[in-house]
């Protein structure tokens, strides 16, 4: 009887592999996580240059505490708060470009060009999914 018990071990341990090298393997990406998630181009964009922003915000503001960076930016604990746990979806690009100005960052867009223009139809199917 010991035998079958052996066997059903030995399955769920192969069962188990199988679905760590499915996990890791299964997932398909676009080498974008923003397009990952399911935003749209415009908010894609709007994510990376507020994420970008920030990091750089927060890279500055390590070297103050938190009542040096409410007289800074002149803004109340809770929102210094908010901007030091990370929460940018409470602020503004606007407003992150201000912060990075008071905190001596200077924030600027830059363009260039694509190697070649989207194609019309690939563009509406990246907008789909």
């Amino acid at each position: 009887m010991p035998e079958p018990y052996t066997v059903r071990a030995s399955k769920r341990k192969q069962t188990m592999s199988n679905a760590v090298q499915t996990s890791k393997g299964g997932h398909v990406t676009h080498g974008d996580v923003f397009d990952d998630l399911g935003f749209s181009p415009k908010k894609t964009a709007s994510l990376k240059l507020k994420a970008d922003l920030h990091q750089k915000i927060i890279g500055r503001a390590q070297e103050y505490t938190q009542q040096e960076l409410q007289t800074l930016l002149s803004e109340t604990q809770s929102r210094v708060s908010q901007l030091m746990r990370g929460k940018i979806a409470s602020f503004t690009i606007d407003m992150l470009i201000f912060y990075a100005g008071r905190l001596g960052i200077h924030a600027e867009i830059k363009t260039k060009e694509l190697t070649a223009p989207q194609h019309p139809q690939r563009a509406a199917a990246a907008m789909a999914r």
